[in-house]
């Protein structure tokens, strides 16, 4: 081991004496081997969740294999991925690494997408994050969805590219209070496309969100998308899906 590596070590080792490291959901005591910001238990548990059957299209648990609601009103089938659902552990990591700058939970929610989604992480030639407004991540220091899938792209060795933006300053309410309706009109014109040279070259691409309800704003970001280019392959992930009862507005 070199002098520099030892010499950090040793001072991870005095930092963790006096101020040592605490699981994010638990907070019991994290031992030297726990590389996250969670213990092995909290871990297991958001993966155990993940395996939890739910519906495709609203996240709510399923009772005997159907979700009642979505089967009455025919809801489409909702054909993106997730690796969180909004709820429990995994809305409290989600919500703490997105709005209350708990970086060290990136590398957490990275790990998670990777480890439920490697197939469709693999299947893709480059990935387009769905990226804050250049207000929002300045206020809150950081673009959540892009850091994280930087994290992911590191692993995978895929091209981020960002052929389309947010428009600035058009916004001024959190989705979460909207119906399903007006979700719908609020992304309309919600972005602008200015192209990436790199783009013409992939042909599988992999839209990335954090935080998905209706699906709202990956429809309005894949047909923009799909408005200057043709012959794309294009699927959908989202980090997290929230349980949504007002879709029915």
């Amino acid at each position: 081991m070199s002098k520099k590596m030892c010499i950090k070590k040793f001072f991870l080792i005095l930092v963790n004496l006096f101020f040592p490291v605490r699981c994010f959901i638990c907070e019991a005591f994290l031992k030297e081997s726990d590389e996250l910001s969670l213990c092995r238990v909290c871990y297991q548990k958001v993966l155990d969740d993940f395996q939890t059957p739910r519906c495709a299209h609203c996240a709510n648990p399923l009772e005997d294999g159907i979700c009642l609601v979505c089967k009455r009103f025919k809801m489409e089938k909702n054909e993106t991925a997730f690796s969180f659902y909004n709820r429990g552990v995994g809305q409290s990591i989600v919500y703490a690494s997105k709005f209350e700058g708990r970086k060290e939970l990136i590398e957490v929610v990275a790990e998670i997408v990777f480890a439920t989604q490697s197939d469709l992480l693999f299947w893709a030639d480059a990935y387009l994050p769905i990226g804050n407004g250049r207000a929002a991540s300045r206020k809150r220091g950081y673009c959540f969805v892009t850091e994280v899938s930087k994290k992911i792209a590191k692993k995978t060795k895929k091209p981020i590219l960002h052929p389309i933006v947010k428009k600035e300053g058009k916004f001024s309410t959190f989705q979460h209070f909207l119906s399903a309706k007006e979700r719908r009109e609020r992304v309309k014109d919600y972005f602008i496309f200015k192209g990436d040279k790199k783009l013409s070259k992939k042909r599988k691409l992999l839209v990335i969100d954090d935080i998905t309800t209706t699906g709202s704003t990956l429809k309005a970001f894949v047909l923009e998308l799909q408005t200057h280019f043709e012959g794309l392959d294009i699927k959908t992930i989202s980090f997290s899906k929230t349980a949504f009862q007002s879709q029915l507005d």
